[in-house]
């Protein structure tokens, strides 16, 4: 038997499958069947468990020859299925191998999306969150993409070589350096800070792009003392590209599977918004879950719910069934994954996301769950003792920990820890790596001690996500970290003034957005943030430990201006007396401003700017606390504030509304505004705050623009491509429109016209009117004609005379009538007919459409079988329909009828008139 179905499988490739189901004994009914029998079947493959529809579509692919790559790549699958059918795996391995031969070298298997099909890199383009640039060699000009673990970079890296159409060295994969002098594009994926030491050297090429998680070197010297700076590239928001990846998926997965790519993107949105699945390689693992299990399983669950249904999952597939380490790992797995992650932020040097060796995997789990029990050993000894409590000894053992090097094994024999690098480990799938750096944050900074966290800001690569888990506890008001904090005796130890610096940063961004909270949490803090200050001579006061520089990436909550904000911010609330003072960071209510606090307003002004900072709300709220500061001086010495040396421009929103209310000139307060991307709102902040409305304000900055002769300096705040267009173009004063239209007209193309109300169309069209003519080939009056709803174009046209011009002037204008407004430019016809406007007709007729020449000649044909109509009207008509008749286009006959009627009619009455 099993010669002879390694003789069918040899000569029928196709429905190679189902001849083997035919002979197996008993014969397996259909692919249903199979399916059911496989995954029901303890060799199948642990991490393969799709529904049995879908296992059972797949099949039928198979069946047919597509897909083989699949069953090629999981060697537990072809032996399922030989065992399954009763034949020897060399049946089925023949198959494979015939069918997938010669297509593997560029075809690519993706771990994180099981039931998908392999990705042809030579004919399949990338998934979309890849920057494109960086899969167009020729664009690359020393090119840096920065992209943490998950964005692509290897996927990337093996498109490009796939291709030829780079040479993909890569420092994960221990490719040797000499790679890099090979001639032709070069793509270099880099792990860590040293590597780039490495092959720093080499690096000097043009025609190179290198993939890191890290920023590039500030500057890199090229042979004959040139500096050619790294061009460098960002991942795009991965929330913008969420729909067109997830159709990406849906395209590669089975069609009748429980992949639903609307579905996936609702569940997907929130957490992807959040940055808890931040990367490609992090939705791609989602995406394989929800495709496995379907939406509806995860409906309802948070990306930790779904992380620990996976984990629990494919530990139990992989581990020993009923096993008292089993029962452990069912219900622990995740949580030791998370400690895994808190040791790893606390104690590690290397980040989470970073591959280790099983060794250093090992030493990171930590301490409660090191201690492991022979649970065979204990089972053997009650069993002497006559098996008194074997009950209660099983309910104990299976709470007992298996210990540090059986919890590393199992990760690695479910799949949560793959080979990455040659030798070391990383988690996996890539959500699931994220989702456990989520939790493992909030738990530190929620549960642990302050001991621990602090330990954690000590660490730049775990500062960043634990000062962002540390300001969302005290958003949600609970201080409770704060509390435990100073409960302790701080002295200068490393981790607790880090926590109290962190601590700082934390409340007075808080106190910045109006946040209300315990003074006395404020004034604790303070009172040791002061005790811990650095201030050199010639330098600005700092923190010990918090500042971090950006080589890992910019993280707005341990810069310096930042901890300078929230120090002002947290000094403002502070009445006691018993606070500590300090002339440059508590400022208030002092008769007199330090002149050190200018260097500290501009390094606010321009931290603030970043657009890592631009949408946080105590950002905004910078430019308040500016105003409030220079307001309260200028009121300590009566309004005698100098203000050349202490107007600045983070306080110049409120200055703007101040002088707006005092009826002041705001002069050159109002020049270069704008420029800060945050500016505008603040602007809109300090006039709610003052109950300005907010037109009021919009005018002024216009009517100031106009009065300082129309600036280039505020070209970013009120051009036309400007991003505050919506917030001020609606508020275009009428006696502003001629000098924005003089300053910009040959930029109507960017004109935001759709923010026009009545006023700005009014104003517009009288000015079209006046001056349209004088520069009618300007093409700005297409592009606002364009933009015109019928009543303000009717009125244009009226205005501006076009059907009454002379040559083609007008023309485009009147064919972009006909194109928005046909049955309008109908009615108006018709009546030009009716008053016998010849001019009028012959412009309309010849900038009309031909797909209206049907309506155009029923219309004719009405008007002119009047008697009354008069020659030169019959004239335009006949020229008309003689050029259309000319052209032959589609419906020329009709035009033809018409006008030998008229040619008729015409030569009756030369007749009539001789006679």
């Amino acid at each position: 038997m099993a010669l002879n179905n390694a003789c069918i499988l040899h000569t029928h490739s196709m429905g190679w499958l189902r001849e083997l189901m035919g002979v197996a004994r008993p014969p397996v009914a259909g692919y249903g069947e199979l399916a059911r029998q496989a995954l029901a079947h303890p060799e199948w493959p642990s991490d393969t468990q799709p529904r049995a529809r879908s296992l059972a579509a797949l099949f039928s692919k198979l069946d047919r020859g597509i897909e083989l790559e699949w069953l090629a790549d999981r060697d537990a699958a072809q032996r399922t299925l030989a065992l399954i059918l009763g034949c020897p795996i060399e049946a089925v391995r023949r198959v494979v191998a015939a069918n997938t031969e010669g297509a593997s070298g560029g075809r690519l298997r993706l771990e994180d999306l099981p039931f998908a099909r392999s990705l042809d890199l030579r004919s399949e383009a990338l998934p979309p969150a890849i920057p494109p640039c960086v899969t167009k060699p020729a664009l690359w000009r020393r090119t840096w993409w920065r992209a943490p673990s998950g964005s692509g970079r290897t996927l990337t890296g093996q498109w490009l070589a796939a291709r030829g159409l780079a040479t993909f060295v890569s420092a994960r994969s221990g490719d040797p350096a000499h790679r890099l002098a090979e001639p032709g594009p070069v793509f270099v994926e880099l792990e860590r800070r040293e590597d780039f030491a490495a092959v720093g050297a080499a690096l000097e090429r043009l025609d190179i792009c290198v993939a890191a998680p890290f920023a590039p070197p500030v500057a890199q010297w090229r042979p004959g003392g040139a500096s050619e700076a790294w061009g460098v590239v960002e991942c795009p928001p991965l929330l913008d590209a969420l729909p067109a990846l997830l159709a990406w998926v849906e395209a590669r997965v089975p069609q009748d599977g429980a992949f639903e790519a609307g579905a996936a993107q609702a569940w997907l949105e929130a957490p992807v918004a959040e940055g808890t699945l931040p990367t490609l390689g992090a939705v791609l693992g989602v995406a394989g879950v929800l495709d496995a299990r379907g939406v509806r399983e995860a409906r309802g669950k948070s990306l930790t719910g779904l992380a620990r249904q996976f984990v629990s999952a494919r530990l139990e597939q992989a581990s020993v069934k009923g096993s008292a380490e089993a029962q452990w790992l069912k219900r622990h797995g995740f949580d030791a994954l998370v400690k895994l992650a808190e040791s790893a932020l606390t104690t590690g040097d290397e980040a989470w996301d970073v591959a280790r060796s099983e060794d250093e995997w090992i030493a990171l789990v930590p301490t409660e769950f090191r201690q492991s029990v022979d649970a065979e050993w204990v089972r053997w000894s009650v069993s002497r003792s006559a098996g008194h409590g074997a009950r209660d000894l099983e309910r104990a053992l299976s709470k007992a920990p298996p210990g540090a090097y059986r919890i590393v094994r199992a990760l690695v024999d479910a799949g949560l820890l793959r080979e990455r690098e040659l030798g070391s480990l990383a988690v996996c799938p890539e959500f699931l790596k994220h989702a456990a750096l989520a939790l493992a944050e909030e738990q530190l900074v929620n549960e642990a001690s302050p001991f621990s966290w602090g330990e954690a800001l000590l660490r730049p690569h775990a500062a960043p996500g634990v000062l962002a888990a540390l300001y969302r506890r005290l958003e949600s008001d609970d201080y409770s970290s704060i509390e435990r904090l100073l409960e302790l005796d701080i002295a200068p130890q490393p981790a607790l003034v880090a926590a109290t610096e962190a601590s700082l940063v934390c409340l007075g961004l808080r106190a910045l957005t109006g946040a209300e909270m315990p003074v006395e949490y404020l004034e604790g803090i303070w009172n040791e943030q002061l005790g811990w200050l650095v201030e050199l001579p010639g330098e600005l006061p700092h923190p010990r430990l918090l500042c971090l520089d950006e080589e890992s990436g910019f993280c707005a909550l341990s810069q310096h201006a930042v901890w300078a904000l929230a120090a002002l911010a947290v000094s403002e609330r502070l009445a006691d007396p018993g606070a500590r003072a300090h002339a440059l960071l508590r400022p208030w209510r002092a008769a007199w401003l330090p002149v050190e606090l200018t260097p500290v307003l501009d390094a606010i002004y321009a931290v603030t700017g970043r657009s890592e900072v631009a949408g946080s709300d105590w950002a905004v709220e910078a430019f308040a606390l500016a105003g409030r500061l220079l307001g309260e001086a200028d009121s300590a010495l009566g309004g005698d504030l100098d203000r050349e040396r202490f107007t600045h421009a983070l306080a110049r929103p409120a200055q703007l509304v101040r002088a707006l209310l005092d009826g002041d000139s705001q002069g050159e307060l109002a020049a270069g505004f704008g420029s800060h991307p945050l500016e505008l709102r603040a602007l809109q902040a300090a006039c709610a705050l003052e109950r300005v409305a907010w037109p009021r304000m919009a005018h002024a900055l216009w009517k100031n623009w106009q009065s300082r002769g129309c600036p280039e300096d505020t070209d970013v705040l009120l051009g036309p491509a400007s991003p505050h267009a919506e917030q001020l173009w609606p508020h275009l004063p009428r006696e502003v429109l001629e000098a924005a239209w003089a300053r910009w007209a040959r930029q109507a193309r960017a004109w935001p016209f759709h923010c026009f109300g009545r006023a700005q169309w009014a104003a517009f069209v009288d000015y079209w009117g006046q001056r349209w003519h004088a520069d009618a080939e300007n093409p700005a009056w297409l592009d606002a004609f364009e933009s015109m709803d019928q009543e303000w174009a009717e009125r244009a046209l009226e205005q501006g005379q076009l059907l009454a011009a002379s040559a083609d002037t007008g023309l485009p204008l009147l064919r972009a009538a006909w194109r928005r407004f046909p049955a309008w430019l109908l009615t108006l016809l018709g009546a030009r007919l009716t008053a016998g406007d010849a001019p009028a007709v012959s412009r309309s007729l010849q900038a009309a459409p031909p797909d209206l020449d049907v309506e155009l000649i029923r219309l004719l044909s009405e008007a002119l079988a009047r008697r009354t109509t008069e020659r030169p009207v019959l004239d335009e008509a006949r020229r008309w329909l003689s050029a259309k008749v000319s052209a032959r286009r589609p419906g020329w006959r009709p035009a033809y009828s018409l006008l030998v009627e008229l040619e008729q009619r015409l030569a009756r009455s030369l007749r009539a008139s001789r006679g």
